[in-house]
């Protein structure tokens, strides 16, 4: 029975050595599989949510909102060419005109060393937005809208709070939003109805820190008109990610730190450093180097930013305040800036030399990615007719082409179109 005892015993041993490389090969897979899977469920999940957000569902849903409670007439109707639109996104003419914004100074953007906003932050809900492929990062400070003041002239009053403030403020009302569009009565609106319901409610003083951006439609001069900068949003950015947008597109962050103050007005500083780091990708370099210089300004001293400042001084470069409003969708405060280059050889250098950042949709080069559209091109009343333009964008644009519309008659009543 030896023989027996002796199979036996190799049966058993071969049954251990295939038990352990079984459980050695499970353990080398299972982890692998599981990746594998969670990373297909979040890609079908980013597919999903890409499709649902160029669907129209939102737009229609927005306009059928404020449609029900008779708010309908307070939504911005957008006039591009021949086209109109009504968009989700409060103004009024009092908050519309514009205004040459002074390098060292504006009237405008009013920041005072008020205690910043107090305000929680999820960080669960802003990671689930971080899984869906959107860059949702930040430490520092913005600049959220506390109150408008519209009594002979606009006055936009701005607070500090903390970057993941303002993104749970903004993430949570889209995402009630989002949810809504989807599911309708399912769900209710409690954050819209008490902040956003009306264009009444949204200029009120803001209990929640709403972000505070500015759209810049950049115009190059051309022989007998301007072509304006538009590109596609990646949808890597925290909103809007697929439409169309103008170029430079942010939120406003501090001119002044614990190092020292900005020379230059909010405004002003807020576009030398976006013009720099959204147009040539300098985003890396300004942010790795903010905290070891001792001047805000130093980003200045990069050739673009310096050109800009040469432009200004020699009368070939402009930057205009256009209008102000609020987007309907995420409460975002909208500052609607023109920036107008004139000098040919400069718009020459720009083209060539631009490298668009990761807000800019990948998957083409930096020329095809950002475009330069005539102000005439009939692009812009088909992408606004089809609501692909995003919402601040379409007013900036709007607002934009109409004094633009308005320099270029001034040129011919004075006999000076050509000169460029």
């Amino acid at each position: 029975m030896e023989w027996v005892s002796s199979i036996y015993n190799q049966l058993n041993m071969a049954s251990l050595a295939a038990g352990a490389i079984l459980g050695t090969v499970c353990g080398m897979l299972i982890p692998r599989i599981a990746v594998s899977l969670s990373s297909a469920i979040m890609s079908f999940k980013r597919n999903q949510r890409k499709k649902f957000l160029e669907s129209g569902k939102v737009h229609k849903w927005l306009l059928d909102y404020y449609r029900g409670r008779g708010a309908l007439n307070d939504l911005y109707v957008c006039v591009i060419g021949g086209s109109e639109s009504r968009i989700p996104f409060f103004t009024k003419r009092d908050w519309q005109g514009t205004t040459l914004i002074a390098p060292h100074s504006d009237d405008i953007v009013v920041h005072k060393q008020a205690s910043p906003y107090v305000a929680k932050v999820n960080m669960r809900m802003l990671k689930k937005r971080h899984n869906l492929g959107q860059r949702i990062f930040g430490g520092g400070d913005t600049l959220c809208l506390d109150r408008i003041t519209d009594h002979g002239s606009l006055q936009l009053h701005v607070r500090r709070c903390r970057f993941y403030q303002m993104a749970t403020a903004l993430v949570s009302l889209e995402e009630e939003t989002f949810r809504t569009a989807r599911w309708g009565r399912l769900f209710h609106t409690p954050i819209r109805d008490e902040s956003l319901s009306s264009l009444e409610v949204a200029g009120k003083v803001n209990t929640l820190p709403y972000s505070t951006g500015c759209t810049v439609a950049l115009a190059f001069r051309e022989e007998n008109s301007y072509e304006l900068a538009l590109h596609t949003r990646s949808h890597s950015t925290m909103t809007f990610g697929g439409t169309k947008a103008v170029i430079p597109n942010f939120g406003l962050e501090p001119n002044s730190s614990e190092r020292g103050k900005s020379e230059y007005s909010i405004l002003f500083h807020n576009f030398l450093r976006e013009y720099c780091e959204e147009l040539f990708d300098y985003e890396q370099l300004i942010d790795t180097q903010k905290e070891r210089r001792p001047s805000p300004d130093w980003f200045t001293q990069l050739p673009e930013a310096s050109k800009i400042l040469e432009l200004q001084s020699d009368g070939k470069f402009e930057l205009y305040f256009l209008g102000f409003g609020i987007d309907a969708l995420n409460g975002t405060g909208n500052i609607a800036l023109l920036a107008i280059i004139e000098d040919i050889d400069t718009i020459k250098s720009i083209r060539m030399s631009m490298k668009a950042n990761w807000e800019v949709g990948a998957g083409s080069s930096t020329s095809e990615s950002i475009e330069f559209i005539d102000i005439y091109d009939e692009r812009l009343e088909t992408w606004l007719k089809n609501h692909r333009i995003q919402y601040g964008s379409a007013f900036t644009l709007a607002l934009a082409i109409k004094q633009l519309e308005a320099l270029m008659e001034n040129r011919k009543l004075k006999g000076t179109d050509d000169q460029v």
